[in-house]
């Protein structure tokens, strides 16, 4: 479970069947890509060794991770900065618990997907063939810079501000 939404008594997804879904989809891209998927984990997150079937997890290092990722699989996370900053594909992923018991996370995800122009992924429904997952929009990567993570000389409003703005607009 996510930290945060145990810190905060939000109601959480069944691990489980979450981390399962997440392995499948992991299991599927490596046979295809050929790649090593390695799990940039939350700070605070703490997960029993084979959780992620035997693959690496890393804390406090995504910033070095997504530099040198291939691809990189999210939800909605701050972290996700770093994925425009180095301009690198992205994967956004949910699925039907998280629509039900986190609908704001959902709604988040599928708008950034959108946004992005990035593929959206539910993990429910893995698809045999993994195609057009590989994109990077440098325009609109660029301009959610511009607008949202840059800070303004002139204007002197906080990222944070610019960030909550789009998030409710």
């Amino acid at each position: 479970h996510h930290p945060d939404l145990l810190s905060n008594n939000i109601k959480c997804i069944d691990s489980e069947n979450y981390l399962n879904q997440l392995n499948n989809l992991f299991d599927k891209l490596e046979q295809e890509y050929n790649k090593e998927v390695i799990i940039c984990a939350h700070p605070r997150s703490s997960y029993d060794s084979n959780a992620f079937r035997g693959r690496k997890i890393v804390l406090n290092q995504t910033n070095e991770y997504v530099r040198d990722a291939y691809l990189t699989i999210m939800h909605v996370s701050s972290a996700f900065a770093f994925s425009l900053l180095y301009k690198k594909p992205m994967l956004f992923i949910s699925s039907n618990d998280i629509q039900v018991m986190l609908p704001n996370i959902h709604r988040l995800t599928i708008n950034y997907a959108n946004y992005f122009n990035s593929p959206y992924l539910d993990l429910d429904n893995i698809p045999s063939k993994m195609e057009n997952i590989i994109n990077v929009n440098s325009k609109l990567y660029d301009d959610f810079i511009e607008k949202y993570l840059k800070s303004s000389s002139k204007k002197q409003i906080l990222n944070k501000d610019k960030f909550k703005n789009y998030v409710e607009n």
